[in-house]
């Protein structure tokens, strides 16, 4: 791509993934560690664990050799198969660590959709396998939407995945150092589906993660979970009388300085802009300019 720029200027450069052949587009931008890499697929879909990577470079006669002697020793549809070189993929989520570590995930079609993760070792990205456990069996669904670390043991992806009634749920995995993980997310009461879109980390007791649910008697609602050390609790949101809400993204600070974004929406379906704020104590809406914008053009 050209670009006209001003000397001294630096450029973006396209990384090649393992599955790059299959996304000459594909470009990965720095998430500073700790923070959440915003996800723009709401309503995206879910996966679980893994146990063979493909660690060749892509597109060469070691990586395709690789990649059919890892799916060969798998079993079909269990999702725990690095893709294949010849699968549809994309990359929803990215967030570095250092110049010798970062994270990018999102998902790959085979036999359904399944989580995918990439990892940078300074010099070229491996895919690493990643639990997929949507168990629709004509059609499965698992996604990763957004990822986080603090450092090289201690990585957050969060996503959904689709469950035995075709449903979504919440997906949230941990990289530990050595593998990805799947963690219990909160239990949320009369929820129907839930989908996350995001996530952030803090430290190893401080993590959240965002998106939205179904709830069968008041409609589709926005959901925050919090990693305190041991568990994902379900944190309280603040109410947005008679309105729809998604949280697509979110970015901590410190323990006391938490930011989540999204949109809400009344039976019109005019979307608005929402922004929540984590003060240390609770979650409180704050007024978005944007929200209220209009915007007026005229001929020159």
């Amino acid at each position: 791509m050209n670009q006209l720029s001003s000397p001294g200027t630096r450029h973006w450069r396209r990384s090649a993934t393992v599955m790059g052949r299959l996304l000459p587009a594909v470009t990965i931008a720095v998430a500073v560690a700790g923070t959440a890499a915003a996800s723009g697929a709401a309503h995206a879909r879910n996966s679980t664990p893994g146990s063979a990577a493909v660690a060749a470079a892509p597109g060469s006669a070691r990586s395709l050799a690789a990649a059919r002697t890892a799916s060969s020793t798998c079993i079909a549809g269990n999702g725990l198969q690095p893709p294949n070189p010849g699968s549809s993929a994309s990359l929803k989520g990215v967030a570095v660590v250092s110049s010798s570590r970062a994270f990018a995930v999102g998902s790959y079609i085979s036999g359904g959709e399944k989580t995918l993760a990439e990892h940078w070792n300074g010099s070229s990205w491996t895919v690493v396998p990643s639990p997929s456990p949507g168990i629709v069996f004509n059609d499965p669904h698992s996604v990763l939407n957004g990822v986080a670390a603090t450092s090289s043991r201690n990585a957050w992806a969060a996503g959904s995945y689709t469950d035995q009634t075709g449903q979504f749920q919440a997906l949230i995995l941990h990289w530990n150092g050595t593998t990805w993980k799947q963690q219990a997310s909160a239990p949320i009461p009369f929820a129907e589906s839930t989908q996350l879109f995001g996530v952030t980390v803090a430290s190893t007791s401080n993590a959240w993660a965002v998106g939205s649910t179904i709830h069968n008697r008041i409609g589709v609602r926005a959901v925050i979970e919090h990693w305190n050390g041991t568990t994902w609790k379900l944190m309280r949101t603040p109410k947005l009388a008679g309105a729809g809400a998604e949280l697509l993204g979110v970015t901590a600070v410190s323990s006391r300085n938490v930011w989540a974004v999204g949109h809400y929406w009344h039976s019109g379906g005019i979307s608005h802009t929402l922004i929540e704020h984590w003060n240390g104590t609770a979650w409180r809406h704050v007024t978005s300019r944007a929200a209220w914008l209009t915007i007026t053009c005229s001929a020159a």
